[in-house]
Parts: structure tokens; sequence; C-alpha cells
């Protein structure tokens, strides 16, 4: 077997994906890697190319999600003969078997020079293309939250743990069959119901019908208990083509970001509305197919006479590339023909103001000129929304039923969204989102329940230069795993630990033991605190009131005086931090109505010369996310276009950013300085000066010693048994 040429292009692109588990996982970690300037469509085509050059060759293999005999998933033979493609499955017993010899091999042959390597592995560059999936949040996010949901798996009553099966031969004949098979019944049942296909015996010449299959999920409550074992029938979209089973433009499908849902909840708190979500059965197949597409029958089912029945599908299945967005445009036409406005700054948000004489003309008289105003949001086929009175809140819930089914048992006031448990207290005005299961069971996972506890996630001694020779990392720790799960909890509920996990993970390609035991502090000190959650407040008396000093002399989220600085901007930076590169770390804190609804510490693409060009780049940062949410903001009627306070603590990034003119020491990023400026003067923001010890997101550029950790970490988490004494917390403890 031929090695790799160390150092080349393709070897490069191999160290980013090797690890993968999935071929899910493999398009992520490649396609993330991509240089800067390519597309993601190039990306995408040459990660296809390294996977069939790399599966056949042993470069790369999934254990544990695949078995090494043919037709292992649906019948390989069959399939691989109708596309006229070699049937890869037939190799992989011979593969599997020389696996471990091909790494062997990769780290100690003779060919390979370590020494080489090693200069490589610190080089900028290539440490920037193996962490620049961290950059790309919708792909860091995916793949955090996939990677989370892999530890809710627990039966309520009888305690047991399942797990879900995957392929159809294992739910059909496995120990939980009698839990599978019903479920499947229920999904063809649907399908029968929304008429999604018409079944057929002749296929028009020339034409290739797509596979289709089963695919299987425990989906979990807010105690992280199973609800509901979900069977999906899905079609094998990876074998359409564009222009005859989809359109190249008909694949986008949006969905509302944590941001937009942070937002959402703030604002329904500060105008205490009721807040609710429900769930549509079976969203995809409510929207029509454009395009014909024929399909294998699941069961495989046969005319009287032998031959074989197709499905042409009259609706958008799961598994079609262009499902997604079918879905999306049927479900935002609904929402604009009820008088929904649809948001410019996040297209899965809107809002209705109207009277109740307009959308329920039977109502009394005497209220039709009562104004009602509401703010939906979408994810999928999940709707979180909120509104002024029960009135509107009944007639949304009428709106949408009339049009889709509605899982009536999903449906109510919000308690549980996208892995987060939602508390909230209309009496005092509080609304709190919190992670507490999703943090037990990680630190269950790893053994880490019965640490000690620490009052902080990170030392404040930086991380050293990875060296495994020195310090070897353990086997059968998985590294990248619990660092996607770090990275879904601290960018959903947690920012307090947005820094050290952030540093962790940009040793996600090359790291040794001192980073695995930094990565089970951080969830030690998660699993200590998991009862600490972001909080959002109706005014300022409701905000707990503590003996803690501040240089200001008042608490930075005050508002009482001014009602403007409910939205509120923290920006930072560190100066050289990373002991790879030398570039610095951002960090921004967006604040409305008391709470954070927006925040990040990243690492800086370009290395800063001084102090002040490196809080200039974290300034620019904040400033990009700060002017989409005033968008929002004023789109959704909650705040008007005046500028927003921008709290800094550098006196000469807020003297060069707020003066429309050229400085010397600036030449080399004056097209950055110059849009922070143009910024200033179109009343984006407006800069004010605050003391380092108050500057909140300090905390997202450092690691801090204890006592200014537990100052700052205060003003972006709250303690739920402070926040809600009366309240019987429940948690799973099994």
């Amino acid at each position: 077997m031929k090695k790799k040429k160390v150092l080349s292009k393709s070897y490069v692109r191999y160290q980013n994906y090797k690890l993968a588990t999935s071929y899910e996982e493999f398009l992520a970690l490649s396609i993330s890697g991509k240089p800067q300037g390519q597309s993601t469509k190039k990306a995408r085509s040459i990660a296809q190319a390294d996977f069939r050059h790399d599966y056949d060759r042993g470069y790369i293999i999934f254990p544990g999600n695949e078995s090494c005999l043919p037709g292992h998933i649906y019948d390989s033979r069959q399939l691989a003969k109708d596309f006229g493609l070699p049937n890869q499955s037939d190799l992989l017993v011979d593969t599997a078997k020389v696996y471990n010899a091909v790494e062997e091999a990769l780290i100690e042959g003779e060919d390979f020079d370590s020494d080489l390597f090693e200069k490589a592995l610190l080089h900028a560059y290539t440490v920037d293309d193996s962490i620049l999936y961290l950059d790309n949040r919708k792909t860091l996010m995916a793949y955090a939250e996939k990677v989370s949901r892999n530890y809710l798996m627990q039966d309520p009553v009888t305690k047991k743990f399942h797990e879900t099966p995957k392929s159809i031969k294992i739910a059909s004949t496995g120990e939980d069959k009698d839990i599978w098979i019903p479920s499947m019944e229920r999904e063809l049942g649907a399908m029968k119901r929304k008429e999604v296909w018409d079944e057929v015996s002749e296929l028009p010449i020339g034409t290739i019908p797509l596979p289709c299959m089963f695919i299987y999920k425990i989906k979990s409550d807010m105690l992280g208990f199973i609800s509901e074992y979900k069977s999906r029938l899905v079609c094998c979209g990876n074998l359409a083509k564009e222009g005859v089973h989809y359109q190249s433009d008909e694949l986008s499908s949006s969905v509302f970001t944590y941001d937009s849902l942070r937002t959402l909840v703030s604002i329904a708190t500060a105008n205490n509305w009721a807040l609710q979500q429900l769930d549509i059965s079976n969203a995809y197949l409510n929207a029509d197919l454009k395009e014909t597409v024929y399909l294998r029958h699941p069961l495989k089912k046969t005319t009287p006479d032998g031959k074989p029945i197709f499905l042409a599908l009259k609706k958008s299945l799961y598994g079609l590339p262009q499902s997604g967005y079918n879905w999306a445009q049927q479900l935002h036409r609904h929402l604009k023909s009820g008088g929904f406005k649809q948001s410019t700054a996040d297209t899965c948000m809107f809002r209705l103001k109207t009277t109740r004489g307009k959308i329920d003309p039977d109502c009394p008289r005497k209220d039709r000129n009562i104004v009602e105003e509401m703010h939906v949001g979408s994810y999928v086929d999940d709707l979180c929304y909120s509104g002024s009175s029960d009135f509107i809140m009944k007639w949304f819930m009428k709106f949408i039923s009339d049009k889709f089914d509605v899982k009536k048992s999903e449906t109510g006031p919000l308690e549980w969204i996208l892995g987060g448990r939602v508390t909230r207290d209309i009496s005092k005005g509080t609304t709190s989102i919190d992670q507490s299961v999703a943090i037990e069971k990680l630190a269950k996972k790893l053994g880490l329940h019965h640490s000690n506890p620490t009052k902080t996630p990170m030392s404040a001694t930086p991380l050293l230069i990875p060296n495994r020779s020195e310090r070897p990392p353990s086997e059968d720790f998985n590294y990248l795993s619990v660092i996607g799960s770090l990275l879904h909890i601290v960018n959903y509920t947690r920012p307090d630990c947005a820094f050290a996990v952030g540093s962790l993970a940009r040793f996600s390609s090359n790291y040794d033991n001192s980073h695995i035991k930094a990565v089970k502090r951080v969830v030690s000190y998660l699993y200590h605190t998991r009862d600490h959650a972001i909080t959002y407040y109706k005014e300022c008396d409701a905000m707990p009131n503590e003996p803690i000093a501040w240089e200001a002399g008042s608490h930075p989220l005050d508002w009482k005086r001014n009602p403007t600085e409910r939205l509120k901007i923290f920006t930072d930076s560190s100066f050289g931090d990373d002991v790879l590169t030398k570039r610095s770390t951002s960090g921004e804190i967006i604040f409305l109505n008391g709470g954070p609804i927006s925040w990040f510490s990243r690492l800086q693409k370009l290395v800063a010369l001084s102090t002040a060009e490196s809080e200039i780049y974290a300034a620019i940062d904040g400033v990009k996310i700060i002017a989409h949410l005033k968008i929002l903001l004023n789109e959704l009627g909650a705040r008007d276009m005046s500028p927003v306070t921008t709290y800094q603590d550098n006196q000469a990034c807020i003297q060069m950013g707020s003066q429309l003119r050229n400085h010397k020491n600036a030449r080399h990023y004056v097209t950055r300085l110059s849009y922070l400026q143009q910024q200033v003067v179109n009343g984006t923001i407006k800069f004010k000066e605050i003391g380092t010890k108050d500057q909140i997101s300090d905390i997202m550029t450092k690691p801090l010693p204890d006592e200014a950790f537990v100052k700052l970490s205060r003003t972006l988490v709250r303690k739920l048994s402070d926040l809600y004494p009366d309240q019987r917390r429940t948690n799973n403890t099994t």
C-alpha cells in the first residue's frame, strides 16, 4: 500500500479528517478546513474525491459505524450495479485487517521525518487549517449539537438505556423490536394519510429509482429521559442528481440562530408576554414536490404477478436535498398569509402587529380595536412564539393547526427547546435557560460526577505547547467528541466557560495529556455549577442585589436611568496570548434586559502589533454583530435605531475609533479602522469607557484569578436556586 507523501496537499487535508468516525463527520471536518477563498462547493468536491481515494486504500475507516460485510445498510451490490460503481463493501474485510498497520506505518515508517512533521504541525498555516471549523459557526454548532445528543437515552419507566438501531434489520429483530416496529408502522401510516406518493409498477425509460431506508432517533424530554422512539423514512438523497432530482438553488433552508432565540425570550420577559412552543408533525411531508422522483419501495412490495412496486413522490420526503427548502417556503408562506412580517436580519423570525378584529371577525365588537402583537421563531418544525395576550396565542395555535398537524404532547408553555431547559417566574419577571441535563450526562459519561469542585473552569497558567512524547494522551479519551459537547453548551447557555473551551478547541488535531486534564477540569466545573443559567429580567429591580464593588459605583448592567441601556455591548481583547501563533483573543458580550443574548471568544485572524490594534479588531467583530441585532430588534418592535453603548477599557481604541481621521500607526489596518469609525459616525454604536476591573468581557479573553472570575461570571449566569427558591427542581440523577 502506497503511503501518503508527507506535507503534500492531500496529506495536510488528511490530518483534518483522519479521526472522523462517520462519513457525516468526515465531510464536516474536511469542508470546514478549506483554504481561505475556496468555495464550499469546491471544498465538497475535493472532500468527496478524497473520500473515494482514501476509503479504497484503507486510509480511513469508521469502526463502530459500519460493517465489514457487504450490504450492511441496504443491498450495496445491487446499488453499485445500478449506478455503475465498484462495490466497496467487498473490499472492506481485507482493508480492515490492515488498518492498524497503515496507521502504524504513517507514524513510524522509515520514510517519515518526525522532526519535519512536528515543525509543519506547529506552523501557523497548518494549525489554522486544522481549526478553521471553529470560525464557521454553522458547522461548529451542527457538530457540537450532534455530539451532545448522544447522552440522552434512558427510559423513564424501566431506567434502562436504549441504543438507537443502525439498520432496519436490527430494529425489526433486536431486543427493542416491540418498540421500533410500531414506530415504523406509524411513520408509513402518516405517509399514506398525507398522500406522499403514488404506487406504480412501470418507470419511464432510463429512470433509476432512488433507494430509501428507515433511520431511527430516540428523543428526550427536559429531564433527559426518553420521550419518543422516532422512525423516519428517508430517501437516499446523496445519490440524487442535480438538474434531475433537484435544482441547485433549492438547497438552502435556514433556522433561527441561538442569538435570535435568546432575543425572543428576552423580549418576552421584558414585555411580560407568554412564551409557548409547538412541534409540527411530519413537517416535510406538507410541502409539494416540483420534480418527479421515483423510489424503491422500503418494504420491497410487488404486484400479484411479481413485478416490483415503485413510489412516485408527490410530497417532499426526508432525505431529498430540496425537502428542507420546500418546507421552509411552505411554512413562511403560511405565516405571511396571516399578516406576519418576515425579518430581514433573520428570515426565520416573524412579527405580527394587528387588531383583534382583523384576525378574528367574530370577536366582540367592543374588542375589535384592541391591538395585539406577537413574535414567532422557526427551527425546522419547532416553533417558539410569544404574544401580548391569551387571545392572540390561542388564535395562532388555531392558525397553525388548521394548516398542519401539531403534536399535542410537545405543545404548550416553553419549557424545553434545543436541549435547553426554560424556567420562568412571571410574577418576578425573570426567565432562565440552563443545560443541567446535558452537563450532567457529559460528566457521568466521563466519570467526573464525583470530582472535586473548582472555582474556575481553567487554570491561570497558560496552556502548554503539545508534546505527545513527554505527555502522551490517553487513547480511550475522545477529545474531539468532548470538545464538541462543550461547544454546544458554552455557545447556548454558558458564556462563562467560552474562553476555556475555545482555547482547548484549538488543540483538537494535536493535544497531549495536559490538554485532556484541562478539558476534564472544564467538565468538572460545569458539573458543579450545572444549576447556573443565563437569565433575563423585566426590570432592573429583579436582578439579584449582591455586595460587589464596581469601580463605576453602580452595576454595569443597570438601565434605570436610560431605557435604551437595556441593550449594551462589552468588547475586550488579550494581546498575543496564543502559544502557537501569538495572535490575540477577541471577546464580546451583548446584553439585553440584564442577560447575555450573544457572545464569542475567538482567536483573531491577524497578528496584532499593539494592544490598541487588538482591541480595535475585537471592537470591529462586536460591531458586526450588534449592527445585525439592532436591525432584528427594530423589526421586532423592541428598540429604535439609536446608538448602542459599547463599553471599552482601552483609551487608544476609543480615541482612534471615534475620530474620523487617519492614524499613521494604523496604516497596516486602515480599512478595518475606517469601518469602525464609520459605524460610530453612522450611529451604530457609541463608545463608553469602563474600568478594567468592571470590563465584563475580560472573562472571554483570558483565564482570570478566582476572585475576578467569580465577580464577572455572576453577571453572565445565575444560580437557579437563588432566583427560584420556591420552585422544586428535578434532575436526572440515575
